[in-house]
């Protein structure tokens, strides 16, 4: 009567067990499946409108670049590897290793430590601080992936601008450096050469240098600006003056030139006039020399006259003196009364 409970209770917990085995097997496969779909689609990427990305097949480069944005897909990992590139997108690099250390407390030590402060050594032997922003795209992502590690790409690019920096500094005087336009070219000039002799497939777009003079020379070299300042503000002064004592020169020529060509031209007319009255004149003389001298003489008493106030005639003869006072006229008279009537 014992038996039969206890067969019907095993037979109970077997058919448990069995359940759990069967839903763990089921478990089991979902898991498994969803396993193998996720190791199928691991190496599915989805690209960025400014993203390329290089398929390697067991390391080597398979098929061509992937430059549509959207899913890519490829084989799982380890036979294919998806390197995805920034290509379409401008990235930058800063480095700080030409400046000076910061303080706390921006105290100003009198002098520089090497070892610590950064700096740059320009070829007439001053020092100055800089610090640089490089900007660069990426152009040939076949030659980015394999130059060097990707992780390792902006140190590797801080370095070499670094070393173009020093180099191009180091050719010219502080004058030069200070002016930025030559220091600017020739660094990246230098730059990109190395770039491209390391084939690391990068392009700079530009290459921002901020120069700052050590602090412990800055009241003198304010001093030395401001000088400087004076300097251009007293020249483009004394250009302008110049400018305008040209111009007020030039007017004043052009009017005497003006004035001497209107008297020119007066004089030559009345010298012509006067040729041609003297040519009437001796011709009428060799005709009849007595009537052109009285005619003469006729014309320089009328001339005469007016400005006259007495006349005195000698007669040596009878030894008398005539005294004709002449008669006013009446316009002095005139000038003569309004002067008194003022008075």
């Amino acid at each position: 009567m014992t038996e039969a409970p206890d067969k019907n209770r095993e037979s109970g917990g077997i058919k448990a067990f069995k359940d759990a085995l069967k839903t763990t097997a089921y478990l089991l496969k979902i898991t498994m499946v969803v396993l193998v779909l996720a190791f199928v689609f691991s190496n599915v990427k989805y690209l960025e409108q400014y993203e390329k990305a290089v398929v390697l097949r067991f390391g080597a480069i398979e098929g061509s670049v992937r430059d549509q944005a959207g899913m890519q897909f490829a084989l799982p990992y380890p036979v294919d590897q998806v390197v995805v590139v920034k290509a379409g997108r401008t990235q930058s690099v800063t480095s700080d290793t030409f400046m000076y250390q910061k303080s706390r407390t921006n105290e100003i030590s009198p002098f520089l430590k090497p070892g610590v402060d950064g700096y740059l050594l320009t070829a007439d032997g001053n020092v100055i601080h800089c610090e640089s922003t490089l900007k660069y795209r990426v152009e040939d992502v076949n030659e980015y992936v394999f130059s060097v590690k990707q992780n390792e790409m902006e140190s590797h690019l801080k370095v070499l601008m670094d070393n173009s920096i020093l180099k191009a500094a180091s050719k010219m005087t502080m004058e030069q450096v200070l002016d930025k336009k030559d220091l600017d070219a020739d660094s990246t000039l230098y730059l990109q050469k190395q770039i491209d002799e390391l084939g690391l497939g990068v392009r700079v777009e530009i290459l921002i240098l901020k120069l700052i003079v050590p602090r412990q020379v800055e009241a003198d070299r304010q001093e030395v600006t401001k000088a400087r300042q004076d300097e251009a503000r007293i020249r483009s002064e004394a250009d302008l003056y110049v400018r305008k004592s040209m111009d007020l020169a030039e007017s004043g020529a052009s009017k005497i030139k003006s004035q001497a060509e209107v008297w020119k031209t007066k004089m030559m007319a009345r010298a012509e006039a006067d040729l041609q009255t003297l040519n009437d004149l001796a011709e009428s003389y060799r005709k009849d020399p007595k009537r052109v001298k009285e005619m003469l003489l006729r014309d320089a008493i009328v001339e005469i006259m007016p400005n006259l106030e007495e006349i005195f005639v000698f007669d040596t003869k009878r030894n008398r003196e005539l005294r004709i006072v002449m008669p006013r006229k009446p316009t002095e008279k005139k000038s003569k009364a309004d002067t008194s009537g003022k008075e």
